[in-house]
């Protein structure tokens, strides 16, 4: 939600409630006075419905007194001729009763009665020609000559609509008002009006107000109603109540009005608020919003400085003086990023990214590039041997002697161009520009590899390291520079696999190797180790050629890709988490075997089984071997358990107490090639080792005369830690005595004896007993035919 709409939500609530709370107050104080000034206005609208009763009263009471004091009525009464009366007379009456009320519509009637009641004369001031004197008149005169007083004023009710009438009780002598005693010979003057004026706002009255008017002799009020009251005759009242409903209908249209005013007020206040809020606070907080989100996109690199001295302005100048410290400290800290702290050079994430960069600029320009992906060779043996600083020395030395080698080449190419990077631990890169073939790239990889013709020297001390190279190029190779630092990896594998401190050029062939691999994999992923696995058994002798040991070897048969060599699953295995199934299979059929080998070549024959490294960082192999030796009936001491030099490799004290339960559990332990790179002789003297397994590269270097006295010292170690030295890859007779007498122990390979299958070697050991005519002799060599179908 933005500031704006913040600010709305906040201030339109607060502004509505506060307008809402006062027309509560407004609407309650304008309520009573309301209330109050309608009560005094329908007070006055009775006053003057009072006056025009009183008016039309007077006008009544006034015709009536005219016609008593006047010459007409009296004539009228004195003259006995009735007819001349009648016509003469009676015009002079009615010219009267015109004359009085000639300025007026109003109905008029006047009528004289004897005191019999009789109609002496009657006159009204209509539009009926034919009119006689209403029932309600007589009925009134008939009240004043059975009454008391001699005139009377009365409101009643006739057919054509109320009438006020005043009557007067006369003496026929005087003409004036008569007494009771005089009753006899009185007559009756009456004059009727019918009060117009009243009626239409009698009416309207009643109309506005609701209700009907009250007449009556005594009126009361209603409950809490206000009921305003007017006496118009002695015993005749006008009432008219104040509703609560016309209270209502009046507050309704105050209600009305607070709303309207209290809407438009508010929606005015809010609106004037947010355009003072949005000019003084949100815009310039939007603003600065805008320039710090195009900041952070990219699209602007500075803010832009505000004038002022309020709050928004420091804020932003405090915000610019952050971002501005920030930049200085991204560029700081990018160039930290991008910069491998140890070495100095470009680390992956600056290689990745300007490498990429340099692949789409070749791509569009139509250039080559090419990659040197390096590995430094034994770069482990010289971090667990001397320590980390010396291998922290190693690699700033390499960097500095790869770099000048650079500068000489003049390939360092632009600023912006990653040069040598380093990758991860012990490999680096190289991308160079614009090379076209792989001459240049081949030029300085050789270089490099130059730089280790005899080790690296470091100040004083030179390392055994050396540098594993593969090059590969764009486009030729790759399409990315993904593809084109695998295509670089997999060749500098293959140069490692050649033998280290080489340089191999990616090749298509190797993606075969890669679809073997997989295929390798799949089918370990399946396989039915019954079906597809078997043993061949290697033997090992002693000086004077008697077989005392045995190694069994794995070999694979694969109905879909055949043969494959133990060299190719092994590790693909090891790194797929497979082979503990293998491992189980292995010692379940070479302690399987023991007994039918100890039968013909001895009892004392010991059994070596490989295992994996991967299986030493659990201990749950002590169980698996348990568990084969138990099945199959045959003593633990009998068996030789072999771990490869680099079984210590990682987790080194989980794996010193699996090797030591498995020497608990009576096995004996064998320290297998040892001399294979640069093992650490810490593993001869810190584990519980029976034999130490010397690899056949380092027995290699006897047969041709070299480290004669590094073999000799190896093996007075081993014996000096009560170890069996067991010469492994023995190719011929001179070789074995040569190892014979710098002391080896036991010999193994094929120069002694190839590994065959079970049934082979025991119709060997048949063959060689018939022929020696003792136990346990080997021939000098075995037959050919098993030594071309049996090598290791």
């Amino acid at each position: 939600m933005t500031l704006g709409r913040r600010a709305s939500a906040i201030i339109l609530p607060v502004v509505l409630l506060s307008n809402i709370l006062i027309a509560v107050s407004v609407y309650w104080l304008e309520r009573d006075s309301i209330e109050r000034g309608e009560t005094a206005r329908l007070s006055r609208q009775m006053e003057r419905l009072q006056s025009l009763f009183d008016q039309d009263l007077d006008f009544a009471r006034n015709l009536v007194f005219m016609m008593q004091t006047g010459d007409a009525v009296r004539a009228f009464m004195r003259e006995a001729d009735e007819s001349f009366r009648t016509t003469a007379l009676g015009v002079r009456v009615q010219e009267g009763i015109e004359f009085f009320s000639s300025n007026s519509s109003r109905f008029v009637s006047f009528a004289i009665l004897q005191n019999d009641l009789s109609v002496a004369y009657y006159f009204e001031k209509s539009d009926d020609p034919f009119a006689s004197i209403p029932s309600v008149q007589i009925e009134t005169a008939t009240r004043r000559l059975s009454g008391v007083a001699t005139s009377s004023d009365e409101f009643v009710q006739d057919e054509g609509g109320p009438l006020i009438i005043h009557t007067a009780l006369l003496d026929r002598t005087t003409f004036s008002n008569a007494f009771a005693t005089q009753r006899d010979e009185a007559f009756i003057v009456q004059a009727a009006v019918r009060p117009r004026d009243f009626l239409r706002m009698k009416d309207k009255l009643e109309k506005e107000y609701g209700t009907a008017l009250v007449i009556a002799p005594e009126i009361t009020g209603d409950g809490g109603q206000f009921m305003a009251v007017s006496s118009v005759l002695a015993n005749l009242k006008l009432g008219l109540p104040l509703t609560d409903a016309y209270l209502a209908a009046r507050l309704q249209s105050l209600k009305a009005t607070l709303a309207i005013a209290c809407l438009l007020l508010s929606f005015g206040s809010v609106g004037l608020l947010l355009f003072l809020i949005r000019r003084i606070v949100t815009k310039p907080i939007a603003v600065l919003d805008s320039q710090v989100t195009d900041i952070l996109s990219g699209r602007r690199l500075h803010l832009d400085r505000m004038t002022g001295r309020g709050e928004i302005e420091r804020l932003t100048t405090n915000i610019k003086t952050l971002h501005d410290q920030a930049l200085d400290t991204l560029d700081k800290v990018q160039t930290a990023s991008w910069t491998d702290s140890l070495t100095g050079i470009s680390n992956r994430s600056r290689f990745t990214l300007v490498g990429k960069g340099m692949i789409e600029d070749a791509r569009a320009a139509r250039e080559c590039l090419s990659l040197l992906f390096i590995d430094l060779d034994n770069f482990k043996f010289v971090n667990d041997t001397f320590g980390h600083a010396a291998g922290d020395a190693v690699l700033q030395r390499f960097t500095l002697l790869a770099r000048e080698i650079l500068a000489a080449s003049r390939q360092e190419g632009p600023a912006e161009a990653p040069g040598l990077a380093r990758l991860s631990g012990d490999e680096f890169a190289i991308l160079l520009q614009d090379t076209g073939t792989a001459d240049r790239a081949a030029e300085i990889a050789a270089r490099i590899v130059d730089l280790f013709r005899d080790g690296l020297a470091v100040g004083s001390e030179t390392y055994p390291v050396s540098a594993s190279i593969g090059i590969a190029s764009f486009p030729a190779d790759a399409r990315s520079l993904t593809q084109l630092v695998s295509s670089a990896d997999k060749a500098m594998y293959h140069a490692k696999a050649s033998g280290k401190n080489r340089i191999t050029r990616y090749s298509s062939a190797f993606a075969d190797g890669d679809r073997r691999i997989q295929q390798i994999r799949a089918e370990l992923q399946r396989l039915d180790p019954d079906e597809e696995f078997s043993l061949v058994y290697m033997p090992i002798v002693s000086r004077s050629g008697v077989i005392t040991r045995c190694e069994a070897l794995l070999r694979w048969t694969s109905p879909v890709l055949g043969e494959v060599s133990p060299r190719e699953f092994i590790p693909l295995a090891e790194t797929n988490a497979l082979f503990s199934k293998i491992d189980r299979w292995v010692l379940q059929k070479a302690t399987g075997d023991l007994r039918q080998l100890q039968q013909v070549f001895g009892d004392g024959l010991l059994l070596g089984i490989n295992i994996s490294t991967a299986e030493l960082r659990s201990s749950a192999i002590i169980d698996h071997a348990l568990q084969a030796i138990g099945q199959n009936g045959v003593p633990a001491s009998s068996i030789e358990l072999e771990l490869t030099e680099t079984f210590s490799i990682g987790a080194p004290e989980k794996v010193k107490a699996v090797v030591q339960g498995l020497k608990d559990a009576g096995f004996r332990i064998a320290l297998d090639d040892f001399g294979a790179g640069f093992t650490s002789l810490k593993q001869i003297l810190e584990y519980p080792l029976d034999t130490v397994k010397l690899d056949r590269d380092l027995v290699g270097k006897i047969h041709d005369g070299r480290d004669t006295l590094t073999l000799n010292a190896i093996i007075d170690l081993c014996h000096s830690r009560g170890c069996v030295v067991v010469a492994q890859g023995v190719r011929d007779k001179l070789t074995q005595t040569l190892l014979a007498l710098a002391g080896c122990d036991l010999f193994e390979g094929h120069g002694v004896g190839a590994a065959v299958p079970l049934e082979d070697l025991l119709a060997g050991r048949a063959d060689a007993a018939e022929a020696s005519g003792g136990a346990g002799r080997l021939p000098r060599r075995l037959p050919m035919e098993w030594s071309a179908r049996h090598r290791d």
